[in-house]
């Protein structure tokens, strides 16, 4: 029940009750879909951020070691 401004309650009848029952389900159900889609998006970042770090893992590994002093050498352009 809700107040009305002279101070009267509102009585709802079942029907109402129903159908308000039956938004919020609504609602719920499209919120659930939604988080869904989002976790699997996230799944999928993570599979893209583990792909790189291995990439980057690879490519650190793969270049040839080089003495300090080039390594240490400012960068001229």
């Amino acid at each position: 029940m809700s107040a009305q401004p002279g101070g009267e309650p509102t009585r709802h009848t079942d029907e109402d009750v129903l159908a308000t029952l039956a938004a919020i389900d609504h609602r719920l159900h499209r919120i659930t879909t939604h988080l869904a889609a989002l976790d699997q998006l996230l799944s999928q970042l993570d599979n893209v951020r583990a792909n790189l770090e291995t990439l980057i893992r690879s490519l650190h590994s793969a270049e040839p070691a080089r003495p300090a002093a080039i390594t240490n050498a400012p960068v001229t352009r």
